[in-house]
């Protein structure tokens, strides 16, 4: 789990204008190990004088745009399953 004292700058400064952001961010950094060092370099950097422009932008490119990629090609990987799975109980009735 991120500190309070990150998520509140992520969340309050970063994404304050979109919290979906925030919350992928976070989940990112929850998930994937690798990543959580880069998501705390780029909270830092931001804290220690760089701007929020260059935050969304590394962000947007390097962790939100590849997670919701890669939530898209699963949904629709998984897209039959759901539609078997309805098929099944319209016949099941």
């Amino acid at each position: 789990m991120i500190c309070s004292y990150y998520e509140s700058f992520l969340r309050n400064e970063i994404f304050y204008d979109h919290p979906e952001n925030a919350d992928i961010v976070l989940d990112v950094y929850e998930k994937d190990i690798r990543q959580r060092d880069y998501i705390i370099q780029v909270i830092e950097d931001y804290i220690h004088g760089g701007s929020r422009f260059q935050a969304v932008k590394r962000f947007l490119t390097w962790i939100i745009e590849p997670e919701l990629k890669t939530t898209r090609k699963v949904a629709k990987k998984s897209e039959y399953l759901d539609r078997e799975f309805e098929e099944a109980m319209k016949g099941g009735k």
